[in-house]
């Protein structure tokens, strides 16, 4: 992250009235060097904007969005809590000519060597016009005063932090919303200043009676990831307020991968159930469901139990997103598995041990004090 911030074609804020609050998204900054291959800016497509009248949020159809996987050494390995279990049941089978050839892949994770919270809190501070020194209150930093511009950092695993102004409410905004070719200049503007390469994003503009909200995606592998930069301007093109974490993207090459056929077959065992598969888009077709294997005597009542049972006919090999419990990412190998229905599902491709399973015990209430 460079310290000499160029603003000069950004409006200066006035004193205006923030009577739509923006829907909080979280900002990946590249402001961190690390050993190793940072990627944490990609190639887009071209921008294919969205503008609405209304307080609707659509996103961009420029970049399909990477699923997002079930979650609670040198390969950062994906840590899952054995007392998960799925909503519903979802039985995978593979189909007899599906193929089974293990490989390795890259992965990506978000990292902060190098980087605290304390220099992000000193570093955006200017940029966002916010006045005084960081001042460090257990984990979270902040800079500027309660009731007018305020920056807050806190020290987590992805730097967050947010920015606005609360003294924002004494003048009503007024005018219509700006353009969006506008408002992605602005949004680049204040990115760029911050060390975001602009051209890795697929953009998302959406348009209200009295903001503008500029949303940049951050894509990984071609693919559009949740994490994003969002900033919102007033008529005028005043910046309103923007939020995010300032971690950096790294990749993480020499994944063993499964095959597509044993990563199917081992979703259903114990552990694995627990981290897929997801759905990504439904199929078009209706599958009938199995026969019951016996007829059930009509004076006992049977209990349905509801299976959705899938037959898999492809596999590609991508990437899914996964959280963890300490609140980091990691962007792992997956397939994306074909179903004869037509349905298309994610499923973890990565094989132990960097998949670790760890007992959790279920949450229960506390007893009673005697």
């Amino acid at each position: 992250m460079s310290q000499e911030v160029s603003t000069d074609d950004l409006p200066r804020r006035p004193r205006w009235r923030m009577p739509f609050i923006i829907i909080v998204s979280v900002l990946a900054v590249a402001v961190v060097a690390v050993a190793g291959v940072v990627v944490g800016r990609m190639t887009a497509p071209g921008p294919d904007i969205v503008v609405t009248s209304g307080p609707v949020l659509e996103e961009s159809p420029g970049a399909e969005p990477l699923p997002v996987g079930a979650s609670p050494g040198a390969l950062p390995s994906l840590t899952v809590s054995t007392s998960v279990q799925p909503s519903w049941s979802i039985v995978l089978t593979p189909d007899d000519g599906l193929a089974d050839e293990p490989t390795t892949a890259s992965g990506y994770r978000l990292v902060k060597a190098g980087i605290s919270a304390g220099q992000v809190a000193g570093v955006l501070g200017p940029v966002f016009g916010v006045e005084g020194e960081p001042v460090a209150d257990g984990d979270t930093w902040t800079v500027g005063t309660v009731g007018g511009p305020r920056l807050t950092v806190m020290d987590d695993s992805r730097v967050t932090w947010t920015f606005d102004d609360a003294s924002a409410s004494a003048q009503p905004a007024v005018g219509p919303p700006m353009p969006a070719d506008r408002a992605i200049e602005l949004a680049g503007a204040v990115l760029g200043s911050i060390g975001v390469d602009t051209g890795s994003v697929d953009w998302q503009v959406d348009r209200f009676a009295d903001m503008t909200v500029v949303t940049a995606w951050q894509l990984v592998a071609g693919a559009r990831t949740q994490l994003a930069w969002e900033i919102g301007f007033d008529p005028a093109g005043a910046l309103v307020r923007a939020s995010g974490f300032s971690a950096g993207l790294e990749e993480v090459p020499g994944y063993p991968v499964v095959g597509a056929r044993a990563a199917v077959e081992r979703s259903g065992q114990s552990g694995w159930s627990a981290i897929g598969p997801t759905l990504i888009a439904s199929g078009g077709e209706t599958v009938a469901s199995a026969s019951p294997s016996a007829s059930p005597s009509p004076d006992r009542p049977a209990m349905s139990v509801p299976v959705t049972q899938v037959t898999v006919t492809g596999a590609d090999l991508a990437l899914a997103q996964y959280g963890q419990p300490d609140g980091s990412v990691l962007f792992l190998p997956a397939y994306v598995l074909a179903g004869t229905d037509g349905s298309r599902w994610s499923l973890l491709a990565v094989d132990e041990p960097y998949v670790q399973f760890v007992d959790q015990p279920y949450p229960t209430a506390a007893p009673a004090a005697s």
